[in-house]
């Protein structure tokens, strides 16, 4: 689980106070970024595709998706597929990192309204104030905060591997992409082959 920086009192206190009369900001929000029926399709679909989790840092899902036949990415539409895999991804994650910050936010608000008093009762977002902030969250966003995660570093070795192989190249995705997958295209990192995959050649 990540940790987040504490907020300052007054600013928990706003947020706690606007997500008590707004509990629609919390959660859902980035259930609607990932629009399977009309994205683009991809071979891995069937052995993938359930392991995703909306709102959520979808380590595990990508990682299906980078290790099921990696040959189909000789095709275009599944490299363009893995492009639009990438950026519901980082969409997602947003969404989670916002949702997580509202949730220990709306905790700190009414403890702090209970208590009444000036003191901050909880001085880091880390796993304890996860866990203060779980009542709070409703059924979808508890899977989020749940699922399994991988380091940054994991990440770029799943990236570095398709890179390696020839499949994949920087082009193939979009302008910006997470710092962990841009490891995966530099020498020292993910250590780019020069040469591409047979089936990418004249591609």
């Amino acid at each position: 689980m990540q940790s987040f920086p504490a907020l300052g009192l007054s600013t928990a206190l706003a947020l706690g106070t606007a997500l008590l009369l707004n509990p629609d900001l919390i959660g859902g929000a980035g259930n609607s970024l990932a629009d399977w029926e009309n994205g683009p399709k991809s071979r891995a679909d069937g052995a993938c595709r359930s392991k995703w989790v909306n709102s959520a840092r979808n380590d595990m899902a990508l990682q299906s998706y980078l290790e099921t036949d990696v040959v189909r990415l000789c095709a275009p539409e599944e490299r363009h597929h893995l492009a639009w895999l990438l950026r519901q991804y980082e969409a997602h994650e947003d969404a989670y990192e916002q949702a997580l910050l509202g949730y220990i936010a709306r905790f700190q608000g009414q403890a702090m309204v209970e208590l009444a008093t000036g003191d901050d009762p909880v001085t880091a977002y880390d796993q304890a104030a996860v866990k203060a902030a779980r009542p709070l969250m409703n059924d979808e966003f508890k899977k989020a905060v749940e699922i399994r995660t991988l380091p940054d570093s994991e990440v770029t070795a799943l990236f570095g591997k398709i890179v390696r192989k020839g499949l994949l190249i920087r082009d193939d995705l979009a302008a910006s992409i997470p710092t962990a997958v841009e490891r995966a295209f530099k020498r020292g990192e993910g250590e780019a082959s020069p040469i591409l995959h047979p089936c990418r050649v004249g591609a």
